[in-house]
């Protein structure tokens, strides 16, 4: 992305990718498996395995949950979609919608904490990363910076716009959210084959696409 902005406040798009559930889910697990979502079949097809993402998003003290898989057929290498759970009494509710999945690459290097920019507990991303050369791998530019937040039982995104890493205010913006010094909450990140769901009862779901 080649825009130039003149500072972080020049964007602010917030969407909304949740919707409200009244009863509380026992097993966010069990939940994502009995899901319908016609995505799947068309990108995830037979499942494989699912990754468990548990983190404090909201910087309560109690852990979010996120259930997700890669989408193998969608043309990108590590696109992972995920489903959204927060702690209610009784069990969770989920803060994603019921039939779509929202997609982030990976909660490995994820920031988790305070967002400065929105005054808010949440996530931030980075996508469309450009670096001056391969060899270096000196990071330039950012195409857009991407905050996750809680807000009424709703996870939201809101793309904040790129970053401009020869800007002095961006450049610190980056390093506050990526840099090596930056202070982030953790995320434990648990994953399970196919096989170890099924030994663990659940019912695996046919994602096949339907025969035309």
């Amino acid at each position: 992305m080649k825009t130039r902005i003149l500072g972080l406040i020049a964007f602010g798009t917030v969407w909304l990718i949740s919707e409200a559930r009244a009863s509380s889910i026992q097993d966010p697990i069990e939940d994502y498996l009995r899901m319908q979502v016609p995505a799947r079949s068309d990108y995830v097809g037979t499942l494989e395995f699912v990754k468990r993402v548990k983190l404090d998003v909201d910087g309560d003290g109690n852990d979010e949950v996120f259930i997700g898989t890669p989408y193998r057929y969608s043309g990108a290498k590590y696109d992972f979609n995920w489903a959204g759970y927060i702690p209610v009494e009784g069990g969770f509710q989920r803060i994603t919608p019921s039939d779509e999945d929202f997609p982030m690459d990976t909660f490995e290097d994820i920031y988790i904490g305070p967002l400065t920019e929105i005054s808010k507990q949440g996530l931030a991303t980075a996508d469309d990363v450009e670096v001056d050369n391969p060899e270096s791998g000196n990071i330039i530019k950012v195409g857009m910076l991407r905050f996750l937040y809680i807000a009424n039982g709703r996870l939201i995104q809101e793309e904040w716009g790129p970053l401009d890493l020869a800007a002095p205010e961006q450049k610190t913006a980056y390093r506050r959210y990526f840099g090596a010094d930056r202070v982030t909450r953790k995320a434990i990140i648990e994953s399970f084959s196919r096989q170890q769901l099924q030994e663990m009862g659940y019912t695996i779901p046919d994602w096949e696409p339907s025969s035309p």
